[in-house]
Parts: C-alpha cells; sequence; structure tokens
C-alpha cells in the first residue's frame, strides 16, 4: 500500500481454521461451499455439480494431513498529505 502513495493506519494478517478434521466423514464439498470461503471459485469451476472437477477437489481435501484454513490480510490506510 504505501508503494501506491497510501499510509497503512492499521493492518492485521492471519487466518481462521475453517474445516474441522474431526468432522463427520462424507462430502466435503457442499459444506464448503456454504462457509463462503470458495467465493468465486464456483463462478469459474463447476463445483456444484458431480464430475471430475468435485472428485479430484475431495480427493485433495481427503489427503491433506492439515485443516483447510482461510488466510486473509484487513488493513486501513489513507492518501499520503502532501
Amino acid at each position: 500500500m504505501s508503494g501506491s502513495g497510501l499510509g497503512v493506519l492499521w493492518h492485521e494478517d492471519g487466518h481462521h481454521v475453517v474445516f474441522d478434521p474431526n468432522r463427520d466423514p462424507g462430502p466435503v464439498l457442499p459444506w464448503l461451499r456454504q462457509t463462503g470461503v470458495l467465493a468465486g471459485f464456483d463462478a469459474m469451476l463447476p463445483l456444484s455439480e458431480e464430475g471430475p472437477v468435485t472428485r479430484l477437489f475431495e480427493q485433495v481435501i481427503a489427503a491433506r494431513a492439515e485443516p483447510i484454513r482461510h488466510h486473509y490480510i484487513a488493513a486501513a490506510a489513507e492518501k499520503d498529505r502532501l
């Protein structure tokens, strides 16, 4: 932001776990789509229909050792005063 001429007033970055690995087994994608964490991806990929993309997605999720996390950066900035 500072490279764009903005003065950073506040920033925070972190993550929230959005997938509990101890939840009931079964397809993850229907549940994950309801969280909003895939916003935008469903417009680019056919995640709401059964097919090779959803099967691959479920396989990748099942093979993960760590929970799914939503990483974020939030900031407040203002235009630098001259």
